[in-house]
């Protein structure tokens, strides 16, 4: 059964995490490679901009669907099949020929994207030891800044040596890589947990009880507001430090990859924290309050040139404690472990829909409040509601009768 002594299947949890870091790729592969795309296929800016936001629309849209359709057929399936899609899509985008083509590619991606990521947490819960479930679904959380990070950094290599159809390529080979790993890891006879195939007998009212639980809305809410704050910023970035601060185009690509990847070392943190008895919710609020901070210190004119980077990456890296401890809250505020991947579905649809709003949020504040110097308004205001939700979350959490295992 792949499992340690301690009784996680340790191997599920990794080939877990594996698929979630290339779904993280996908999204991560489209921003260096944008100004190519636009010059080979004649792509306006407001196009480009949908090929870079369809896996947040997705997100946004289906979020919820897929964690209802993974609790009643079973996690299992809906990774497969999800996967499979996600390498279509990068399939069908590789060999695209116009931007109708290419954006095609991109929903299908997409789709199979939400469905990964819903799915993914769920299998980590069931395979997980209730004393581990802190600890593997904080390791979860560093899937998207890990993909992110390693496609931005390794994107404009391959650009030159490829071109952008070949990364598409490469992706279906990677995809194609994590299926078998999947098939593998996940099969019947390693882990027969129900949890994990089909459970179409499981009543809806099961469903409707998840959905009328205050726990998982809040948990979505604080994702929302998270992803604004940390997709303003990493997607304009670039932009604000070669604008504002003088860096080269080359240097600000890599200082932005590092502030990404750096995400991952708060996630891991925070399951050590939470392994150690750490309740979610104060590193829920330690991350609002140091992204509310540090975003005043990198947009304001106050903060000297030389603070503006290590603040940054601090942003990045205690932002990076509230995903894991968001994670690691939806197995306790789920009915049973078989709703696990419907509050992941709201979670996720929370998250989609801050990654969706935060870029268009941050350029409106530059537009509107006369520049960079004062869009910090925008973290600062999200930090403020968001520590409300966190004070939400604890009176929750104080109600609750009992807690699931």
């Amino acid at each position: 059964m792949n499992r340690d002594k301690t009784g996680t299947a340790w191997g599920i949890v990794l080939i877990a995490l594996s698929a979630g870091i290339v779904a993280g790729v996908q999204v991560g592969k489209v921003p260096p490679v944008l100004p190519v795309l636009r010059e080979e296929l004649g792509i306006d800016l407001v196009t480009a901009g949908w090929v870079a936001s369809l896996f947040s629309g997705c997100g946004a849209l289906l979020g919820l669907a897929a964690g209802l359709i993974a609790d009643r057929i079973g996690v299992r399936p809906v990774i497969y099949n999800c996967t499979i899609l996600m390498g279509a899509g990068s399939l069908i985008g590789a060999a695209a020929s116009t931007v109708e083509a290419l954006l095609l590619g991109r929903l299908i991606e997409g789709v199979g994207f939400v469905g990964i990521v819903v799915a993914a947490p769920a299998v980590i819960t069931s395979v997980s030891r209730p004393e581990d479930r802190s600890l593997t679904l904080s390791v979860w959380g560093i899937y998207m800044p890990a993909g992110m990070a390693l496609a931005m950094a390794t994107s404009p290599f391959l650009l030159d040596l490829i071109g952008w159809r070949g990364i598409w390529f490469v992706n279906v080979i990677l995809i194609a890589g994590c299926l078998l790993g999947l098939v593998r890891y996940l099969a019947p006879h390693r882990w027969s947990d129900p949890a994990l195939s089909a459970g179409g007998k499981r009543a809806w009212r099961d469903v409707r009880r998840t959905l009328s639980m205050p726990g998982p809305w809040i948990l979505g809410g604080c994702f929302a507001l998270y992803t604004i704050q940390y997709f303003a910023v990493m997607t304009w970035l670039p932009t604000f430090l070669i604008e504002s601060m003088g860096r080269a185009s080359e240097t600000a690509a890599l200082i932005s990859a590092a502030v990404v990847f750096v995400n991952s070392f708060g996630n891991l943190s925070a399951g050590w924290l939470l392994r150690r008895g750490c309740r979610p919710w104060p590193l829920i609020a330690l991350a609002f309050a140091a992204m509310g901070f540090t975003s005043v210190g990198i947009f304001s004119g106050a903060a000297p040139d030389f603070f503006k980077v290590p603040l940054a990456f601090t942003f990045g890296a205690v932002g990076g404690l509230l995903p894991a401890a968001v994670l690691a809250s939806a197995p306790e505020h789920s009915p049973s472990r078989e709703q696990v991947g419907t509050t992941n579905g709201i979670i996720v649809q929370g998250a989609n829909c801050g990654s969706l709003l935060g870029p268009p949020l941050m350029a409106m504040a530059v537009s509107f409040l006369g520049g960079w110097e004062n869009s910090y308004w925008v973290m600062l205001l999200c930090s403020i509601v968001g520590i409300g939700f966190v004070m939400r979350l604890k009176v929750s959490e104080r109600s609750m009768p009992s807690r699931p295992e």
